[in-house]
């Protein structure tokens, strides 16, 4: 009876060993897993920043007949805009809605075309005309907390605005890691 229950002691021991191994080698694999799954998340976001690096999105365009042509897109925007944009300075152009204030999403050959009218556009005050960077959702969430911040210290009488992804309050560059 005695070595019965030894060997059963051992043998209840030797599988709890196996156990543990296997469930040590498990938990190694889900972390190298989560880690992968992070650096590609991160890589993905990375690649979507870049695809959406040239686009512009325009709000408040009042487009006829509920289409998007070109040519009135390049008219409106040297008109509001002053510059001299080209066809051939846009890759693609597409509305995201239905209605007449539908926004244009414009995706531009060249980066500095782009920043070019992002950087004029004080000259659409009083127009009902606004514009916007396109971002990933990722970013887009940020903003918003970003925003909330804002709103926040705002109330408070301090001074605060979104630069990028970070908060400035009172000339002091925040994270939203920081916050």
């Amino acid at each position: 009876m005695e070595s019965n229950k030894t060997e059963l002691k051992n043998a209840l021991s030797s599988c709890e060993r196996r156990l543990q191994s296997s469930i040590e080698l498990e938990s190694k694999t889900v972390r190298d897993l989560q880690e992968d799954n992070f650096k590609l998340k991160n890589k993905v976001e990375q690649l979507e920043i870049t695809l959406k690096r040239n686009n512009l999105i325009i709000f408040g365009l009042k487009t006829p007949n509920n289409t998007i042509i070109i040519n009135f897109i390049i008219d409106i925007i040297n008109k509001l805009f002053d510059i001299s944009l080209m066809y051939s300075d846009i890759a693609n152009l597409y509305s995201v809605g239905k209605d007449l204030n539908a926004h244009v999403i414009i995706e531009f050959c060249s980066f500095l075309k782009k920043r070019s009218i992002f950087l004029n556009f004080n000259k659409l005050k009083n127009r009902g005309v606004f514009v916007a960077n396109d971002l990933t959702e990722l970013q887009r969430a940020q903003y918003k907390q970003l925003k909330e911040y804002v709103l926040k210290y705002k109330e408070e009488g301090k001074h605060c605005f979104i630069r990028g992804n970070k908060l400035i309050l009172e000339n002091i560059s925040y994270s939203l890691d920081d916050r």
